[in-house]
């Protein structure tokens, strides 16, 4: 039987720029034995191309584009389906190439027909005002996620949750969909890139277990992000299997 491990990449593989414990060996494991992999992140910031460079860097292992998934190209591909022409974007370069890739024009302010929201580390005053404005008049709102934190060593930033909670606050109202975990745009880009016996690998319940739960797929809860230990993932989340970390999964047995 073919199976395809869908990793997250914050918290299970990494954390910031540290590589996570085992994280190498599993990944160098599953290519030796021709076992698929996809990289599936809700961080919008970074590109496929730069998730690549990172794993080769920081792990040893080279990876393909094609075995990346983050909520920016999922975004890209909510809007595009929707027949968007031209968005304002509130995030990093990761969203923008992908919107841009999608042949979606970025535009600024009031003639803008979407906003789509991801993290941007260099959030003002002046674009959160101006994507409210754009929500309120009625344009199309997309959250790439709403994660409210992400793991970084030490402790947790963050996350785009955080700038879509203060866009909606000031728009009046809620996104109008989600491209990332654990939301349907995501299930379905998963489902479209993995065969076989898939198996989510992730360390929040409620993006990365969720996400399993509504594809109808395996679980494994990892404990090197922000969930600190069992007795905190919610009872209707419960994974299959809850490690210490990656380092702990068999990729090939699968325990």
């Amino acid at each position: 039987m073919t199976r395809t491990w869908v990793l997250d990449c914050d918290g299970v593989l990494w954390r910031g720029d540290e590589a996570l414990p085992g994280a190498a060996t599993f990944l160098r494991r599953c290519r030796e034995a021709e076992i698929r992999f996809l990289f599936c992140t809700n961080n919008a910031a970074r590109t496929p191309s730069y998730l690549v460079e990172k794993a080769r860097s920081l792990l040893g292992v080279d990876v393909e584009e094609a075995e990346v998934l983050t909520s920016a190209l999922v975004s890209a591909e909510v809007l595009a389906s929707r027949g968007v022409r031209s968005a304002m974007v509130v995030g990093m370069d990761g969203l923008r190439r992908a919107v841009e890739g999608a042949g979606i024009a970025i535009v600024e302010g009031p003639e803008a027909e979407a906003v789509v929201v991801g993290l941007d580390l260099s959030i003002d005053y002046a674009t959160i005002r101006d994507a409210a404005n754009v929500v309120r008049s009625g344009g199309w709102f997309l959250a790439s996620n709403t994660d409210a934190t992400y793991p970084v060593p030490g402790g947790t930033w963050p996350g785009a949750g955080t700038i879509v909670a203060a866009i909606a606050t000031a728009g009046g109202r809620q996104p109008d969909a989600v491209a990332g975990k654990p939301h349907p745009a995501m299930v379905e880009a998963v489902r479209a890139r993995a065969s076989g016996r898939i198996t989510v690998v992730g360390d929040r319940p409620e993006t990365d277990l969720a996400l399993a739960k509504a594809g109808g797929w395996e679980s494994v809860c990892v404990l090197t992000g922000v969930t600190p230990d069992a007795d905190a993932i919610p009872a209707d989340l419960g994974p299959d299997l809850v490690l210490r970390g990656i380092a702990d999964l068999d990729p090939v047995s699968g325990a």
